[in-house]
């Protein structure tokens, strides 16, 4: 449905570089107007065959880069995104709806500090290529994950606990740690030091540690360190507590979805 489309803004980007998909019979093959084109751009490699599934045809002549089936299926299901679908003045205000729910004062005045200290957060990319990879992206991300989990938990009966503070707060600051691991280049995003030396959870445990001064600060941390869910997926702890778990299954949610 949207496969044709896609195809196009994936164009406009990778024209750049001397490089377009076309399709011929059932592929989408790559055309490199330079031979080996591709062969020296690593990351641009890189991602094509994490994100779009990009396959090689060598063992018969021609030989050519083409999109599997995983990347066909993600290109014809969604409409590429470039930019959040609502406004950053309609996100931030959002957000700061969000932020004054919060009951406990000590949650939100830390809140409160780390953004003011820390005013990227509100420009920051989501991922270099993943998912909400655009500017503004963090944003558009965890409040995606608030009306998710707000969502979810009106399905809850009466008798499951669920801190609505920590919902929010988790929410918010699952990937805060993501505003040291990348940055807004001209011509889209890079990554700093960080990404390779801590990542992005080591990271928002740490920004959390310096700016919460809270009784929930532990349960906070509990749900950065397993919103990942597993540690072959970069979690060093799985989540046990309700509130971990609504924040890992809405992150995937919005990750693979809406993103």
């Amino acid at each position: 449905m949207f496969l044709k489309a896609n195809l196009t803004k994936l164009n406009e980007r990778l024209s750049k570089q001397g490089l377009h998909f076309e399709k011929r019979g059932d592929k989408i093959v790559l055309v490199e107007e330079v031979m080996y084109r591709l062969n020296n751009l690593p990351l641009l490699k890189r991602e094509l065959r994490e994100v779009y599934s990009l396959r090689f045809q060598g063992d018969r002549q021609p030989k050519y880069w083409y999109i599997g089936t995983e990347g066909i299926k993600k290109l014809s299901n969604r409409v590429l995104k470039t930019q959040p679908c609502t406004s950053e003045a309609e996100l931030r205000a959002k957000l700061a709806n969000f932020i004054e729910q919060i009951q406990s004062v000590e949650l939100k005045t830390g809140i409160k500090k780390l953004l003011q200290e820390n005013p990227f957060y509100y420009e920051c990319p989501a991922a270099k290529r993943y998912h909400h990879a655009y500017k503004h992206g963090l944003l558009e991300h965890s409040t995606q994950i608030i009306d998710l989990a707000f969502g979810m938990m009106k399905t809850f009966d009466a008798g499951i606990a669920i801190n609505r503070d920590l919902i929010i707060a988790g929410s918010m600051l699952h990937d805060v740690g993501k505003i040291n691991c990348y940055k807004l280049v001209e011509g889209g995003i890079d990554v700093c030091p960080t990404i390779s030396e801590q990542d992005h959870i080591i990271n928002g445990v740490k920004l959390v540690s310096k700016y919460i001064q809270s009784n929930q600060v532990d349960q906070l941390l509990h749900i950065i360190a397993s919103h990942h869910k597993e540690k072959q997926y970069g979690s060093p702890v799985s989540p046990i507590s309700n509130e971990a778990w609504i924040i890992t299954v809405t992150d995937d949610l919005s990750s693979k979805i809406m993103g």
